[in-house]
């Protein structure tokens, strides 16, 4: 019994510490070239709503939905933009 009793300890310790959090990082941000796809879409009865308690095991069906409009975000690089300095910087 004492040699099962340090291995359940090593268990619960690895089983607390292993629940993470996710992180943002600058590598999920857009960067120049990147283009985002916008879909709108104004049918709000598509959606299927079942409503279930707050928490965990959430079923969401949004394939009913279909897109009104579409927009494309185009990440450009900032020097090409209309309100850049041509300019020479003076110090």
């Amino acid at each position: 019994m004492r040699r099962l009793y340090p291995a359940c300890i090593a268990l619960t310790v690895i089983s607390i510490t292993a629940q993470a959090q996710i992180t943002v990082t600058n590598s999920v941000f857009p960067v120049i070239g990147d283009t985002l796809h916008y879909a709108f879409g104004n049918m709000p009865d598509a959606i299927n709503a079942v409503f279930t308690p707050p928490g965990g095991d959430q079923v969401w069906d949004l394939s009913g939905l279909q897109a009104d409009s579409t927009w494309d975000a185009i990440h450009r690089d900032p020097a090409t933009g209309a309100g850049f300095p041509t300019s020479p910087v003076r110090r």
